[in-house]
């Protein structure tokens, strides 16, 4: 089934069948919890792309867009790497639908606060010096070795003995 964009220069215009045919389940379901939450945020206005900002364990980036003619998009989650279209993506797409319905979409004040501690943690970081950095990291891992595989985009642990994180 093919979707249809009206005119470039309209807004975006998706409806819930769209985006259940883009996002299976049970991520599906799991995006309708995020957006009942509230734990997604809208951000710029783009008239050929839904941009969002979705809190989880972080802060992901979910965009949705067409491509020839049929939604789709992209979010930086890892589960979008492994398996497709995810729950950031769905979130987004119900709170681009809910504005576009009711005028309006604001995130919850849980949202808020956490974005808050998010913000602030990015800020004090870049304010560190790269020797200072290194050294948080060693303090995080030698207390968690396992978050060592954080190191790794691959996800891969940095040792091949995984007897050693027992």
């Amino acid at each position: 089934m093919r979707i249809r964009r009206r005119n470039q220069k309209e807004a975006i215009e998706i409806t819930e069948e769209q985006l259940r045919e883009l996002v299976i389940e049970p991520f599906f379901s799991q995006g309708e919890e995020c957006f009942e939450e509230r734990m997604v945020e809208l951000l710029e206005k783009d008239t050929s792309k839904i941009h969002g900002r979705a809190i989880d364990n972080t802060v992901y980036f979910p965009t949705l867009y067409f491509d020839d003619g049929e939604l789709s998009g992209i979010c930086s989650c890892h589960p979008f790497q492994v398996y497709g279209p995810c729950k950031h993506m769905a979130a987004t797409g119900l709170a681009w639908i809910a504005k576009s319905q009711h005028g309006t979409y604001k995130p919850s004040p849980a949202y808020e606060a956490r974005m808050l501690f998010f913000d602030t943690v990015y800020y004090i970081l870049g304010q560190k010096s790269k020797k200072d950095l290194v050294s948080l990291l060693m303090d995080v891992i030698i207390d968690d070795p396992k978050k060592a595989f954080l190191l790794r985009e691959d996800g891969a642990l940095l040792l091949a003995d995984n007897d050693f994180w027992v």
